[in-house]
């Protein structure tokens, strides 16, 4: 059953540190062929044959066409389409594979042998200061990407286990973490809150990480290889101080109020902000929390009015220290209205229908990634229904920092965002508490450029000239990106091309100075990481896009992490 529900997740899961568009699959060269597709699935380290993985063909139509490997690792599809296409292969305590493949029409695919490689896992026990076992307790593994800029932890354990509510600790104490991929990872161990009445929060012992600190800054690093299982990694956690903390939320919309509400804590530890625990408050909107460590936290409430439909969110950082008693007061604020108007400045003959009526859309994404910062609302999102060169909005969005993302007519970009005749810098939207007062006016342009070029590929085994003749694996696909050089034009959602027969083309980008980069679909780094940023220099191609021309640039195709590493 596990092998099934991960095989399910080959398509939905990405892999990558960097964000990359799903692959349209090309065309197969003669509509409805197909042909039978023969291989082997095999353990990457150690050669040995994989018995009931899930290998799925991808189709135009995104469905799959698919076998499970037998005992002796192979696999037949007698139904594979002809043409272009993705596969990939699901095996429990292997990581996920993606290839992209070309079937041949007319003849059988035959010798098609398939690596997976075993992921890893990090086992040990969670004790006390008295060395009993610590049950209950969920226990990460996190590791570093950059993302946006900044250095993030992020937990990394496997997908489906975190959804379901992540690793615990059982009566022994003994935690196992599986599904990770080679490198290394912080382990961080949350105690089970401790049973108390609604509105307290308490903890018998203290958050910590391998294998005895109370911060990331002490963590000592677990490295893992691919099949290996690293045992002994246990974690030991000191008492919980003698701290407390006292604080109430209340709302100041009379159509929404804390009876009970939802309450969340968390901890901010150097770059990270992680959960330490969650519970509903008193119906007068109280919360007591007992035992945090001394150090800097924030306190989240969610409100949420069943009969009327009506939100409200809020959050206050402060400070644990011993010896003292804190008092926290969150003020939820409820969504607050964006009104204003998407300007097209010289549309073209082709924008609109007969009448001159256009649709676009509007979205606001959060401009950060703290968890504690906003909270998604239905509101955040508009369609535009516009005619001749403008088209009104409203939007909805708790107070905090935004993105906002215009998505018009084909060819358009935003050009420029103002409220009440102000300039707004990039993309940056910032909603007070009393909400914006002013109309917000989004104007796009459609004095584009292109930029078009060709991208040449890195010497591989599995993309030689007589494989891929006879159809097989291709080359890892490439999706060139182009990054504004400094801070560049406001935000826009298309600036990159897909890589076809080693071209790609890119259009309606917006005039600017811009880096160019032909990523790989899983490439396993951040452009952002510091580790590969000079590697990637010697890679990239840096151009400037006028309105109504076309630039040309000739790049190589970066490696992957695992490249970059041999």
């Amino acid at each position: 059953m596990r092998i099934r529900v991960l095989a399910a997740s080959i398509l939905a899961s990405a892999g990558l540190v960097c964000a990359q568009p799903a692959a349209p699959a090309a065309g197969p060269d003669q509509p409805g062929e197909t042909v039978e597709l023969r291989g082997r699935v095999l353990a990457a380290q150690s050669g040995v044959p994989v018995r009931g993985a899930k290998v799925a063909v991808t189709t135009r139509q995104r469905e799959n066409v698919s076998a499970f490997t037998r005992f002796n690792g192979s696999f037949v599809i007698e139904n594979a389409p002809v043409g272009d296409y993705e596969i990939g292969v699901a095996a429990s305590g292997y990581e996920l594979l993606h290839k992209r493949i070309r079937i041949p029409p007319g003849r059988p695919l035959d010798g098609l042998d398939l690596r997976i490689k075993r992921s890893a896992v990090v086992t040990g026990r969670v004790l006390d200061e008295n060395g009993r076992a610590v049950v209950g307790a969920t226990v990460e593994a996190l590791r570093e990407q950059f993302l946006e800029g900044r250095l993030r932890w992020r937990d990394r354990s496997s997908r489906m286990t975190r959804f379901q509510g992540g690793f615990r600790t059982d009566d022994r104490g003994v935690y196992r973490i599986f599904g990770l991929s080679a490198g290394e990872y912080v382990i961080a161990v949350r105690p089970r809150e401790e049973p108390g009445l609604d509105g307290q929060l308490r903890f018998a012992a203290a958050p910590g990480y391998f294998p005895n600190a109370d911060s990331l800054s002490g963590a000592a690093r677990v490295k893992v290889e691919w099949g290996e299982e690293k045992q002994g990694i246990d974690v030991r956690l000191v008492k919980a101080p003698p701290t407390s903390a006292h604080g109430r939320v209340s709302s100041l919309d009379a159509r929404i109020s804390c009876s009970p509400c939802r309450f969340e804590v968390y901890r901010r530890d150097g770059s990270s902000v992680r959960q330490v625990g969650s519970r509903s408050t008193t119906e007068q909107g109280s919360f007591s929390l007992f035992g945090l460590p001394p150090g800097r936290y924030i306190a989240v409430a969610r409100l949420y009015d069943r009969r009327t439909g009506a939100q409200a969110f809020g959050r206050q950082p402060f400070t644990v220290s011993e010896g003292r008693v804190q008092a926290v007061e969150v003020e939820a604020h409820a969504e607050r209205a964006i009104v204003g108007r998407l300007v097209l400045v010289d549309p073209p003959d082709s924008v609109g229908d007969e009448s001159g009526a256009w649709s676009a859309r509007i979205r606001l994404e959060a401009d950060n990634l703290d968890p504690t910062e906003t909270r998604r609302t239905g509101g955040m999102f508009a369609q535009v229904e516009g005619m001749g060169g403008e088209g009104p909005f409203e939007l909805a969005a708790f107070p905090g920092r935004y993105r906002l993302m215009a998505f018009g007519p084909k060819g358009a970009y935003v050009e420029g965002i103002e409220i009440d005749g102000r300039p707004v810098p990039g993309s940056k939207l910032t909603v007070p508490r009393g909400g914006i007062s002013g109309d917000v006016v989004v104007t796009m342009s459609f004095a584009t450029g292109t930029v078009r070029g060709t991208v040449r590929e890195l010497e591989d085994r599995e993309s030689s000239v007589a494989f891929l003749a006879k159809g097989g694996l291709l080359p890892p696909a490439r999706t060139v990106w182009l990054l504004p050089a400094g801070e560049g034009p406001p935000a826009h959602p298309r600036l990159l091309g897909r890589v076809r027969e080693g071209g790609f083309e890119i259009t309606a980008v917006p005039p600017g100075e811009y880096e160019a980069f032909a990523f790989p679909d899983r490439a396993g780094y951040s452009i952002e990481d510091p580790r590969y940023r000079k590697k990637l220099a010697r890679y990239g191609g840096k151009v400037e896009v006028k309105s109504g021309e076309a630039a040309v640039l000739d790049l190589q195709a970066l490696p992957t992490r695992e490249q970059f590493d041999r």
